[in-house]
């Protein structure tokens, strides 16, 4: 995986590293006329500062039916969900694409925690809620696109009782 850092005075301290925008988490949701509409997932650890870097959407604009171009409009969803963006795309080229200042909207925290028991935890990953064993962190689940088919794939996990 590709990873950027950005560092202020060449201190390796002041790093900030984080992964470049995977392009199977950019989804088209409109192709129009004048421009088209995107909705992308960011990595794990990416903040809104990240969109700052031309080079997060490296591997994006690499990637065929998905890179950006002028005027198109993308709705930035964070990892963990908390926070979202929208921003225009003022540039771009095979290596980068600069977009507009985006406007930010935060969202609430979680009114309802994500099940669990003595063994196994639901968690969000991004794209869908799966099933972790408590014991090692192991992913025992496929993505479920909603909690109630992911405590549905954690129930599965335990025998039928006769």
């Amino acid at each position: 995986m590709t990873k950027l850092a950005k560092a202020e005075n060449d201190q390796p301290e002041a790093a900030e590293v984080y992964e470049a925008v995977d392009p199977k988490k950019v989804i088209m949701n409109n192709n129009g006329f004048g421009w088209r509409d995107f909705l992308v997932r960011l990595p794990e650890g990416a903040t809104a500062d990240c969109l700052k870097d031309p080079l997060i959407w490296k591997r994006v604009q690499n990637a065929k039916g998905v890179s950006f171009v002028r005027h198109d409009h993308l709705y930035i969803v964070a990892f963990d969900d908390t926070w979202a963006a929208e921003a225009i795309v003022a540039d771009s080229d095979a290596g980068k694409a600069i977009i507009t200042k985006p406007r930010i909207h935060t969202f609430p925290d979680r009114f309802d925690n994500l099940f669990e028991d003595e063994l196994y935890r639901i968690k969000w990953t991004g794209i869908g809620y799966v099933v972790e064993r408590k014991a090692d962190k192991a992913i025992v689940s496929h993505p479920a696109p909603n909690i109630a088919l992911a405590e549905r794939d954690l129930a599965r996990l335990y025998p039928k009782v006769a």
